[in-house]
């Protein structure tokens, strides 16, 4: 498990480190507050590795796991990233069965 705690993936170089074309990472999933700010940069920054390596990562959002400061932002935020490929599932979702 690779945990980040940084506002972007970038920031910290975490595409050239942790996500190299060679690595076998199958699933990306993000918690965080801030899903109108740090988490929807985050996740449009692993997006963007995912294209450019060419991966299938999948890349999801834990719903219980982030909030908005706006929260007239939420469904927007949620929208753009879900148009990204990204998905919003709960904890429950995410647990083995």
């Amino acid at each position: 498990m690779v945990r980040w705690t940084t506002n972007t993936l970038d920031s910290l170089g975490i595409d050239a480190k942790l996500l190299s074309a060679d690595a076998e990472v199958e699933q990306i999933v993000v918690v965080g507050l801030a899903l109108d700010f740090c988490v929807r940069q985050s996740v449009s920054d692993a997006v963007k590795v995912r294209e450019a390596l060419g991966k299938q990562w999948d890349i999801v959002v834990v719903r219980e796991g982030v909030k908005s400061v706006d929260p007239d932002q939420k469904q927007l935020v949620t929208e753009d990233l879900q148009a990204q490929g990204v998905r919003f599932l709960g904890v429950q979702d995410l647990l083995p069965p």
